[in-house]
């Protein structure tokens, strides 16, 4: 069996089956991008130690991030592991012996690492000035700037998760976007941060507004109020259990992180 077809036999026997839809379609793009590619033409049976410890090497001296090499390595030890143990492909796995680059080693390419710059006092003023109170976009920025949550987690916020009367927001779930359905849909937080964080006076006499705005708007609306629900899967929509969710329009339509 090449590599490159055992990878989708792994894939589709124990990560689709054992690991969050998140996760595989991580796996996914890297086996499609870097591991297929490299090393995919090779039988599963030719594997050494030295060579695949050579390629995390080079995978490292490329520029890639120490995180991606990580995910790499993961990947393959997890590949090689399944078809020891499980699928009974291999007697031994290769992968045990094989090490990540020393903290101290420096890549022959520069990492290629993204930029980031924090925003100037200046900026975050032109993007409120672009979206001011009363824009779909307005209320999630508030909340990821006062609060520091991802994207996900920001979309993700429901009344329930706010405690006006200690000033603090729990952090319960997180938004994604299901590819294959093609809907949103709650899932845990990345790397299960679940927490709880202290909101600004700004931030929760802002929720406190939005709140009774929403309330007004469920009375005006009545039965033509679009009730958002979620369903046994954990799918946004209209149908399911309703979800008191932060982020609506006036007439109760989930604003989800593409909005425009």
């Amino acid at each position: 069996m090449s590599f490159a077809d055992y990878l989708d036999y792994w894939m589709e026997h124990y990560c689709r089956v054992n690991l969050k839809r998140t996760t595989c379609e991580g796996y996914e793009r890297h086996i499609r991008t870097h591991l297929q590619p490299a090393l995919g033409h090779y039988q599963i049976q030719s594997f050494s130690p030295l060579a695949l410890q050579n390629y995390i090497n080079s995978f490292f001296q490329a520029g890639y991030s120490r995180n991606s090499v990580s995910v790499v390595k993961g990947i393959l030890s997890g590949a090689f592991r399944y078809a020891v143990s499980y699928a009974g492909f291999l007697t031994v796995n290769p992968m045990t012996a094989v090490k990540m680059p020393h903290r101290r080693a420096q890549a022959r390419v520069p990492t290629r690492k993204k930029k980031r710059e924090a925003l100037t006092i200046d900026q975050w003023q032109a993007i409120i000035n672009r979206f001011p109170e009363g824009h779909s976009c307005h209320l999630p920025l508030m909340l990821a700037y006062h609060l520091g949550l991802r994207l996900g987690e920001t979309f993700g916020l429901c009344w329930e998760d706010v405690d006006f009367a200690n000033g603090t927001i729990s952090i319960n779930r997180q938004v994604q976007w299901n590819r294959d359905e093609k809907c949103w849909e709650f899932t845990d937080p990345k790397y299960d941060s679940f927490r709880t964080v202290s909101a600004d006076p700004t931030l929760m006499a802002l929720l406190e507004k939005e709140k009774k705005k929403q309330e007004r708007a469920k009375a005006y609306f009545e039965e033509r109020y679009q009730q958002v629900c979620v369903n046994e899967r954990q799918q946004i929509g209209r149908e399911g259990t309703p979800v008191q969710l932060i982020n609506v329009r006036e007439n109760g339509s989930y604003i989800q992180p593409r909005v425009t």
